[in-house]
């Protein structure tokens, strides 16, 4: 599963820090995160292809993207989500949603995408384990 928030609610334009709508949004998705303590989730931030300014805090939109991750990341955990659940990363504009080419399309693919990782248990996973080394030893 596979959450999407735009990052116009979260940030102003080329920031990092939340916007007063952002942090109320970024509760809310802590508080049903925080009802999943076993699920891993995958914080990954997403920009569009146009260059920041030389005035921006940021050298390019790969660093932007992966800090907005991590400003999320950081604000679910300080919001009761497990630290160690949360990873974050930054794409940049290399996973686009929509075409760069047009204002709406930038506009979509400018956010943040919170992946819902599949809850494997340590049983389950130790049998996947051992069914792939037996099916190695038949090669």
């Amino acid at each position: 599963m596979v959450v999407k928030l735009p990052a116009a609610i979260l940030f102003p334009s080329g920031k990092a820090k939340f916007s007063k709508r952002g942090q109320k949004a970024l509760k809310q998705v802590a508080r049903i995160s925080r009802q999943m303590p076993r699920r891993r989730f995958i914080i990954t931030g997403h920009t569009d292809s146009l260059p920041l300014g030389t005035r921006d805090k940021f050298a390019d939109n790969w660093e932007l993207s992966t800090a907005r991750a991590v400003a999320v990341t950081k604000a679910l955990s300080a919001n009761g989500v497990r630290p160690r659940n949360l990873t974050a990363a930054g794409r940049s504009w290399y996973d686009p949603i929509a075409s760069n080419r047009s204002q709406y399309g930038r506009q979509r693919n400018r956010r943040i995408e919170i992946v819902l990782q599949p809850y494997v248990s340590r049983k389950l996973a130790k049998t996947i384990k051992d069914r792939k080394r037996k099916h190695k030893k038949r090669r």
